[in-house]
């Protein structure tokens, strides 16, 4: 799996300075082309997530949001309403569809995602393969409540959300799992901890 992904990480290059698909080498790299770069529909689950995203992006509440990543040393924490964290730190429905495309391409059975804010990624992701466990690592409590919550209106999927910083949640979270097929890293993006 380790070796698809590489492959991946090379197409992704290739396809930004590439010029057309059908130059493309090898079938992995063809299909994964077809399947995940150039599909972009919705389906009805996708629909149902946009239709929470909405929710969270009308929400006006208040919450303090703690941030371990971007601060210099320390936890720095903010105020931010649902709609702000739901508008910036969520990603934007085209990248969150590529992503389930992604999985549902690749369909890994243990998925591990660091960072998970409002849970929309995870959502999609895990949507992508419902048979798949998703393990999502946050380190913010009030956001982390927030896509519990959020995880409880798709009981078909299976999600669990592990609150408190990555140093401490990593190890418990790769323990669960004999290996993890697939990461998505959207978490302290500071250089050295990432």
């Amino acid at each position: 799996m380790i070796d698809k992904l590489k492959l991946v990480v090379k197409y992704i290059h290739y396809y930004i300075f590439s010029s057309n698909r059908h130059g493309l080498q090898g079938p992995f790299m063809y299909q994964l082309n077809e399947h995940v770069f150039r599909k972009d529909k919705s389906t009805l689950e996708q629909k149902k997530i946009e239709e929470l995203r909405k929710e969270l992006i009308a929400n006006n509440e208040v919450i303090d949001v703690e941030d371990f990543g971007a601060g210099f040393g320390g936890v720095i924490t903010k105020q931010k309403s649902i709609s702000e964290i739901a508008s910036r730190s969520s990603k934007p429905p085209k990248y969150a569809r590529l992503l389930y495309r992604l999985v549902n391409y690749l369909q890994p059975q243990n998925i591990l995602e660091i960072g998970t804010s409002l849970g929309i990624s995870a959502l999609y992701q895990a949507s992508g393969n419902p048979k798949s466990c998703l393990i999502t690592l946050e380190g913010c409590k009030a956001t982390s409540a927030i896509a519990k919550k959020n995880f409880a209106m798709f009981p078909d999927l299976n999600i669990e959300i592990i609150q408190g910083e990555f140093d401490t949640t990593l190890p418990s979270a790769l323990s669960k799992a004999t290996a993890f097929d697939y990461v998505f890293i959207d978490g302290n993006h500071k250089l050295i901890p990432t």
